[in-house]
């Protein structure tokens, strides 16, 4: 019974998972709080974390019915995000791991994602291709096995600043009030999608297997999925999602991916850091 924890960006969340199976899943979103700035203000996230993250966790143990001596190990997200809010994920699951005496493991946040749609198809097949794709980041990687990864693009590769430029240019000096704004809203969605689409058949032909999956919080656009679904089985291959409520950042994701790390043998030390950016590693 693997513990999750889970505070990379806004959201904070705790998980309990055992063999495959999802005990509780418990999301406290700051998306309310930071909608008036544009944007996550990080110093902002961080401190909302720490006052949720006790909370959270207590949710996640008690809504399971369980008691903290039932957890085995506690895996965390600890690269991949924003420090701050990483540092507090990280300090609350070492606390855990120290004081109940059991193994802590750190994750990808990636990583995460990828087994969120392990959890949500468990008869996807190895190896295979995966699209994760959210605000933030995206990522196309190989998936040779459990834990066994190459990255082939990422999120330099599916670069949509021209394309966002071209939609400002459109509003520049016009009356907003006389532009067809749901056929520009509409058009660049269907850009975006058959770029991510294209891309991750090209990776596939590449790699020459039959499997692909989709996963990150954009997993959750329906024309995205539509798309996929169509063009997939006319190219021959299956195409995989993650069930809505895996697609955003959550914690079932991290104690899934932490509990194939343990079988690996992976612990990491109560010297466990935290890292922005870090490349995505198979196991040793």
């Amino acid at each position: 019974m693997i513990l999750g924890i889970e505070t990379s960006c806004d959201e904070t969340a705790a998980a309990l998972v055992a063999d495959g199976t999802i005990l509780s899943n418990v999301v406290a979103s700051q998306m309310d709080l930071h909608a008036r700035f544009g944007g996550i203000v990080p110093e902002i996230a961080a401190r909302k974390h720490v006052e949720a993250i006790g909370y959270v966790i207590r949710e996640a143990i008690d809504s399971a019915g369980k008691n903290l001596a039932d957890v085995e190990a506690v895996a965390v997200t600890s690269k991949y995000g924003l420090v701050g809010s990483l540092l507090v994920g990280v300090a609350a699951a070492k606390s855990l791991a120290y004081t109940a005496k059991i193994p802590l493991v750190g994750i990808h946040h990636i990583e995460g994602h990828i087994f969120a749609n392990i959890l949500s198809n468990p008869e996807l097949p190895m190896p295979h291709v995966c699209l994760t794709v959210s605000g933030g980041h995206s990522m196309l990687v190989y998936v040779k096995g459990l834990c066994q990864y190459e990255v082939m693009g990422n999120t330099l590769d599916f670069s949509f600043s021209g394309l966002k430029t071209a939609v400002v240019n459109t509003f520049k000096g016009r009356d907003r009030a006389t532009l067809p704004l749901a056929d520009i809203a509409a058009s660049f969605q269907e850009a975006v999608v058959d770029h991510l689409v294209s891309k991750t058949l090209q990776a596939a032909s590449r790699k020459d297997i039959s499997a692909i999956s989709v996963t990150g919080g954009v997993a959750m656009n329906r024309r995205l999925r539509e798309v996929f679904a169509e063009v997939c089985p006319r190219e021959g291959y299956q195409v995989f999602f993650t069930r809505p409520d895996l697609c955003g950042d959550n914690a079932a994701m991290v104690a899934a991916a932490g509990s194939a790390r343990l079988r690996y043998g992976e612990v990491a030390g109560l010297d466990l850091g935290v890292v922005a950016h870090a490349p995505l590693e198979s196991v040793r």
